[in-house]
């Protein structure tokens, strides 16, 4: 939207301030970043329209702004009108959301970004997800399975789905990308990808140019359009060993620092060549016109330096058979791994909600000692990751939709017992029921994990061949 517009819209006459101080009247105090004002809102949507005038592809939406405590709704909040996404994102009256408002200043643009925009909406993805959709054909997919997804968001790890071929890992990928509003861009993995200008392109020292890839393509539309949020999924990435062609990704993603594509001083030597073509050419040859296109790119697109755009989730997907590559523990480490199943499991016995406690997953005793039994210790990576995505649950409301006991299973399941593979475990499974890892009692009468976390007692008795000794993620693939 642009600012000016805002302004007479839906800013009184009387009032002298500028804009960036009347949304910080609304939305509380800014963060200042690279010329933009980045406001967090909370709220209720109670109205939508498309203008008649309007861009087919712009909804306007009226939010009636909420605290992070998303159940005590009162009528005192102020009503904010601003324009969001896409017309296939299907808002409906007393939805809820929470997002990132952009007041870029000197562009005089506003725009709420798509990127933790979330709403009272499992039932919501679900039905969306397991609709006909644009395959003519509904998709069946385990709830827990889209909560799990739902978790790992934003939270700066890969997300990877892994399941018995033919599950449907990719398709989930498009689906909750539809049911979320975001764009999809499929990249599949070829096996002989070796590094990473196998994935991102390689600068021609000969030609002066820059070869990109889809996935990099992916990235500069994403960086183009950052009011919309992008899933960028590597299909079957296990095909090549993901740590080589993913080596400059995974050193950029916690530390936010550009990825070197290549020297600076190959884009100064081929910006001075394509200078000189342009001053020695006429404007309307071949040569010119490819000049100024390299130009463009050097310059804007493929620069030496690149920026991973903020509001891009990598996600992955892979079959684990004699044509593939295990996950090394860098991998691993960096990704929330979610097994894709279509039958349901049994819910836990304790109903607690996540947000009547912290949910201190490593705190548990079973996590410490089964931790301890199989000799892995958890990372500080892992701690942040799983600070950062209960805040990020505490923002979207999700925390008053998922059971406490629920989540912390999902975290077990899906962020500690992947890390586990190793060999000469004490073990022991009597009566073929009651397994035992260690001094830990994992299943029997009692064995306490196997009521409040039933999704991972389940993997963890696949995981275990108790004969061996031996202890493996992958063996419940």
């Amino acid at each position: 939207m642009d600012a000016e517009i805002f302004r007479k819209n839906y800013i009184n006459d009387t009032y002298k301030g500028s804009i960036e101080e009347k949304l910080t009247e609304w939305f509380g105090k800014s963060e200042k970043e690279n010329a933009q004002y980045i406001f967090h809102i909370h709220g209720r949507i109670i109205n939508h329209r498309l203008d008649d005038g309007a861009d087919a592809n712009i909804w306007r939406m009226q939010v009636e702004l909420l605290d992070n405590r998303w159940r005590e709704i009162t009528d005192d909040h102020k009503p904010v009108i601003m324009e969001v996404g896409n017309r296939d994102n299907e808002f409906h009256s007393g939805e809820y959301v929470s997002g990132i408002l952009y007041y870029e200043p000197e562009k005089q643009r506003l725009f709420l970004s798509r990127k933790n925009m979330y709403r009272d909406f499992l039932s919501f993805v679900k039905i969306r997800v397991e609709s006909e959709g644009s395959e003519g054909s509904p998709y069946q997919c385990n709830p827990k399975v889209m909560e799990q997804f739902l978790c790992a968001l934003d939270t700066n790890q890969i997300l990877i789905l892994h399941g018995a071929p033919g599950m449907g890992k990719t398709s989930l990928v498009k689906r909750m990308a539809d049911a979320l509003g975001a764009k999809c861009r499929i990249i599949p993995v070829r096996p002989n990808w070796v590094d990473s200008q196998d994935l991102m392109g390689f600068f021609n020292p000969v030609e002066h140019r820059y070869y990109s890839t889809p996935f990099l393509e992916a990235l500069c539309e994403a960086k183009k359009h950052p009011e919309e949020r992008y899933f960028i999924c590597l299909d079957e990435m296990n095909l090549a060993h993901a740590e080589y062609y993913l080596s400059d990704i995974l050193s950029v993603m916690e530390s936010k620092e550009p990825v070197p594509l290549y020297p600076k001083s190959e884009q100064q030597n081929a910006l001075a060549r394509i200078e000189h073509i342009l001053s020695t050419c006429g404007t309307d040859t071949i040569e010119a016109f490819d000049a100024r296109i390299d130009r463009e790119n050097l310059s804007e697109k493929y620069t030496p330096d690149f920026i991973i755009p903020e509001n891009v989730q990598f996600i992955g997907t892979l079959n684990m058979d004699e044509t593939t590559c295990d996950l090394s523990p860098k991998i691993i480490d960096r990704s929330f791994i979610i097994k894709v199943t279509r039958d349901t499991e049994a819910p836990s016995e304790n109903t607690a909600r996540l947000s009547d406690g912290e949910a201190d997953v490593l705190s548990l005793p079973f996590v410490r000692n089964l931790c301890e039994a199989v000799h892995k210790k958890v990372s500080k990576r892992m701690e942040h990751q799983l600070l950062t995505m209960k805040q990020r649950m505490d923002v979207s409301g999700l925390s008053h939709e998922i059971g406490m006991y629920d989540y912390m299973d999902y975290i077990i399941a899906c962020k500690i017992l992947p890390m586990f593979n190793t060999e000469d475990i004490e073990m022991s499974m009597d009566d073929g029921e009651s397994l035992r890892i260690g001094d830990l009692p994992v299943t029997g009468r009692d064995a306490a994990p196997e009521k409040d976390f039933p999704l991972s007692v389940n993997y963890l008795k696949s995981m275990c061949d108790v004969e061996n000794g031996i202890i493996n993620y992958w063996r419940i693939s």
